[in-house]
């Protein structure tokens, strides 16, 4: 293993790493290593979908769990019934917006059924019990810096060898022509363009779905080395603390009147989400024109790649806001932005009574 490799694992505490271009490659070269292609996989319905592009790219076929709407993560009760059909090789669940997704449960499944765990810890600054996970380094990430880089993380010495393999492949056949973050904005242009110009969410889903899946150039690359991530590391401690005193001033200081909070006991977060009962359109413009970071993610992945209507990821699709926590965001800045939210939604919810 690279120095950088060495560190990353001694602080997640796992013994082997594999640095490469970022979170979605990783993903790709652990999916490639597996080689469990006669398998399906599974996501929970609700996360990123570069994930579900990591799979795809690799060849296989992917399946999607719904979730549940107290903390968003993948829905355990749901997930058995899918297992148990004996069609699935790998699970992937996700640590949604810094959520921890339910770990004995679905560790327990894992090996009733013998499947692979395969953790995105993407969202978070955690590795759970898992047969292999991985980390990103990238935009928006707990450990951001501005190159970017991903890492797959695993005790198993046979696997991180395989993945070590499949790096060394695609950098036999990789030729970039232009920076990782370059292909990135260009892919994040045709996103939002494709978002702002279809307001039918099934022309929309197809859109997408055929974008994600003429992607791969965008986000499958290798990188060798980022020595900024090292100082991230250094810092991640008072990172974390730092973002669970926001987040639970937003939790605490948040109007209940007008949203459902999610019921997590980690205060941790990468973005603080809840979902919002009131006009969520007018709730997004209204703080945007104040100045306020605020977003609206994720679409349904059923929906997008499978035109597929799930319950409770189709209402987090209608109802989700998430508010930034990270460096950029003050304390100070919170609490005005809180104040200036609840007095939208208070005015939203005073127009819908007349």
């Amino acid at each position: 293993m690279t120095d950088l490799e060495k560190k990353i694992c001694e602080n997640l505490n796992v013994k082997y790493g594999v640095f490469t271009g970022n979170g979605t490659t990783a993903m790709y070269l652990v999916f490639k290593a597996l080689n469990l292609q006669d398998k399906k996989v599974i996501f929970p319905a609700i996360s990123c979908t570069n994930p579900v592009n990591a799979a795809t790219f690799a060849g296989y076929e992917v399946e999607f769990c719904d979730i549940q709407l107290k903390d968003y993560t993948i829905d355990v009760t749901l997930l058995e019934k899918m297992l148990c059909t004996g069609e699935y090789g790998i699970v992937v669940p996700t640590h949604i917006y810094g959520h921890r997704y339910n770990e004995n449960q679905i560790r327990q499944l894992c090996r009733k059924y013998n499947v692979v765990l395969f953790e995105d810890a993407a969202q978070s600054y955690y590795v759970g019990d898992m047969d292999v996970s991985i980390m990103s380094f990238g935009h928006t990430k707990v450990c951001e810096t501005p190159i970017g880089g991903g890492i797959a993380l695993t005790n198993d010495s046979y696997l991180a060898e395989s993945i070590r393999i499949e790096k060394q492949k695609l950098q036999e056949t990789q030729k970039l022509h232009k920076s990782g973050a370059q292909l990135f904005d260009e892919y994040r242009k045709q996103y939002y363009k494709i978002v702002e110009e279809n307001t039918d969410w099934k022309v929309r889903n197809r859109k997408l779905c055929e974008l994600q899946m003429n992607s791969e150039k965008y986000f499958i690359f290798d990188l060798q080395d980022n020595g900024k991530i090292e100082d991230k590391i250094g810092q991640v401690n008072q990172v974390v603390d730092l973002r669970r005193k926001k987040t639970e001033i937003y939790q605490k200081y948040l109007s209940e009147k007008y949203i459902e909070k999610p019921q997590v006991d980690d205060l941790f977060r990468w973005r603080y989400t809840f979902l919002y009962n009131g006009n969520r359109d007018v709730l997004l413009k209204e703080a945007r024109k104040q100045g306020i970071d605020i977003s609206s993610w994720y679409y349904s992945l059923a929906g997008i790649y499978k035109n597929q209507h799930l319950p409770n990821a189709d209402i987090l699709e209608r109802k989700v806001v998430n508010l930034w926590i990270d460096e950029t965001h003050t304390i100070e800045q919170i609490e005005r932005e809180i104040d200036i939210l609840n007095k939208i939604m208070e005015a939203d919810y005073a127009k819908r009574k007349y």
